[in-house]
């Protein structure tokens, strides 16, 4: 298991991982909020991945 915090070269595979826990939303909205977070020195997410596959999103931010 591994622990990534999220970067460009991993911010897809989390906006797909948002998606799919809020599948109301669309991969553009989700990839919009991924460089949001991404580029806010204030928030911090990471991505657990098994295998490489991504199968946690950890992050400071509540959805509502």
């Amino acid at each position: 298991m591994t622990v990534e915090p999220i970067s460009t070269y991993n911010i897809k595979a989390l906006a797909q991982l948002m998606l799919e826990l809020w599948p109301d939303s669309s991969f553009d909205e989700e990839l919009e909020s991924c460089i949001i977070i991404l580029n806010n020195d204030n928030d911090v997410c990471y991505l657990i991945k098994d295998k490489e596959m991504t199968i946690k999103l950890d992050d400071k931010i509540a959805r509502t």
